[in-house]
């Protein structure tokens, strides 16, 4: 099937970018790329995890929830789960509490 020259098909090549075989996803997965990849996630993962573990530890919560933040879409279900949900750490009873100081 003959490729028709059009905005389309003239993209790739003006972007510098070369279409081998049927697709131009090929080159992203070559070892230059991936470790841009891996450069840009971990930080931006970093990131993105640390507040919520910090979160969902004070609530009550496992903190590894916040790893769930990284999965798109599972995270906003995660917030909302966790904003509707009764927090672990209201119903338990403060500590040290149960302790009366000895009367004087």
């Amino acid at each position: 099937m003959p490729v028709r020259k059009g905005l389309v098909s003239s993209l790739p090549a003006a972007l510098g970018l070369t279409l081998e075989g049927d697709s131009i996803m090929g080159d992203l997965l070559q070892p230059p790329h991936l470790l841009v990849l891996m450069v840009v996630f971990i930080p931006v993962a970093f990131i993105a995890v640390v507040p919520y573990w910090q979160i969902f530890k004070k609530a009550g919560f496992s903190p590894a929830l916040s790893l769930l933040m990284l999965i798109p879409f599972v995270g906003i279900i995660v917030l909302f789960v966790v904003a509707f949900s009764d927090w672990p750490v209201l119903r338990r009873p403060p500590q040290g509490l149960d302790w009366i100081p000895p009367a004087s």
